[in-house]
């Protein structure tokens, strides 16, 4: 009955259209088609940055902006201290050196160079302080030519002007050519006027002049010359007159003309040369080898007359040095007290060294054998062989009567060792053998070395 009831009741609830409950949900179906997107939506906020990745490779160097503008000046440093006084300079607007020092004057004759020409040095610019004096001559009738030029110590030069006058007007005339330029004219023949130059700033400079007629002789003195041997130095002398000489060119009663300049010649240089660096008038012939050399002076076409030059050598012996063997090695014994930790203070004592004969060496010279034949011979009795240490620290040589030699006897020569010999030098003071150089010498013959061994013990 109940069942009844109830299915009445629910099929007068469908036929009222009653949804029933849902059922329980079917499995998925596949996926449709994706339809068409959509518009974008808008940015979403940035995130926070990530950390920093590796530094990449270092990129080319771009180009240099412009500097910006300078900053402002930052305070001054404390002052340093006072540097030393410059020299003084000179207004920037006064002309040259106008206000310079006078440091010398140099004086030209004609167109010699700066290095020949006289020169007058500050403060005095008197005759001690010049350079290169001389007397300056010029021909009757002739003419010659002097400039000048200050200069500051650095070698400027200085605005001064001026002036030439000469002593004697009956003498020479001078003519201001301007530009410190001036040309004296030889009048009457002297030999005792001057040449006066002057400045305006009050400096007064003078130059022996000498008026001569023309170089007609020249004579060397002495006319002949002993024969020397070579490197002998001779003194000669020329004097230029204005008259020519005798047929031997050795004589002239011309009247002598002082300051002129000669030109010197040597037939064969070979044995002898003329050396005119202390005096043009009066050089010094140097000789070098056995020959015959002719000197000779000249000024243009005057010829002196000339001064033959003999030149010998004188011949020296032939010698040799010939060490004895028979009493090799050279060996000298000593001791040592080495109780004494300090070197310098030890004593050594002299045992034994080579005696009788001792260095023994024979000297002998090219010669005239008994037999006729050249060759070595024996020198004389008394010749003189010296024996030198080349250490002395270890061995002296000389000490024991302040001589190193020994003489010839039958050619033989001989140096004995003894205590006096030996050196003071802290190097003989240790014990060992010690090894020092003997040179031994002779007039003419070479040198010869030999080795002396000091053997130093323990005492």
């Amino acid at each position: 009955m109940h069942y009844l009831i109830i299915a009445v009741l629910a099929f007068g609830l469908s036929l009222m259209g009653c949804e029933g409950k849902t059922g329980p949900a079917g499995p998925t179906g596949a996926a449709g088609v994706a339809g068409p997107a959509g518009p974008a939506g808008p940015q979403g906020s940035t995130g926070p940055a990530g950390p920093a990745g590796p530094a990449g490779q270092q990129g080319e160097k771009g180009d240099t902006g412009e500097a910006g503008p300078t900053g402002p000046a930052g305070p001054a440093g404390p002052e340093g201290p006072m540097g030393p006084p410059g020299e003084s300079g000179i207004p920037a607007d006064l002309p040259g050196n106008i206000l310079a020092a006078v440091h010398h004057i140099i004086v030209f004759e004609g167109g010699e160079k700066k290095e020949d020409a006289r020169r007058w040095n500050a403060p005095d610019f008197n005759a001690e302080s010049a350079t290169n004096q001389r007397m300056a001559t010029v021909l009757v009738d002739g003419m010659l030519t002097f400039s000048a030029v200050a200069a500051s110590s650095d070698g400027i030069p200085v605005p001064v002007a001026f002036t030439f006058e000469i002593d004697d007007p009956i003498v020479a005339s001078v003519e201001d050519d301007g530009m410190n330029t001036a040309t004296v004219t030889g009048k009457r023949r002297t030999d005792g006027t001057e040449l006066i130059v002057r400045t305006d700033r009050g400096h007064k400079l003078t130059i022996a002049l000498s008026v001569h007629n023309e170089v007609k002789g020249i004579v060397i003195t002495p006319a002949t010359v002993d024969a020397v041997e070579d490197g002998t130095d001779i003194d000669l002398m020329a004097t230029a007159y204005d008259k020519a000489s005798g047929d031997d060119k050795t004589t002239n009663d011309g009247n002598p003309i002082p300051g002129v300049s000669f030109s010197w010649s040597s037939s064969n240089t070979a044995v002898a040369t003329v050396d005119t660096d202390n005096s043009n008038s009066m050089p010094t012939i140097k000789t070098h080898a056995a020959g015959k050399a002719k000197i000779q002076a000249r000024i243009g076409d005057v010829k002196s007359n000339e001064v033959e030059i003999e030149v010998f050598s004188v011949d020296s012996p032939s010698r040799r040095i010939v060490v004895d063997t028979a009493n090799q090695p050279y060996n000298v014994a000593a001791t040592v007290d080495t109780s004494e930790a300090d070197v310098s203070a030890r004593t050594v004592t002299f045992v034994s060294g080579p005696t009788d004969p001792g260095i023994s060496v024979r000297v002998q010279q090219m010669g005239v054998k008994d037999d006729g034949e050249i060759g070595y011979i024996n020198v004389s009795n008394g010749t003189v062989v010296t024996f030198t240490s080349l250490n002395h620290d270890i061995l002296d040589l000389a000490a024991a009567d302040d001589s190193n030699t020994a003489t010839t006897t039958a050619g033989v020569a001989s140096y004995d060792v003894v205590a006096a010999d030996l050196g003071g030098g802290d190097g003989i003071k240790a014990v060992g053998n010690h090894s020092v150089t003997v040179k031994i010498t002779s007039p003419f013959a070479g040198a010869r070395y030999v080795t002396v061994t000091v053997q130093t013990r323990p005492q």
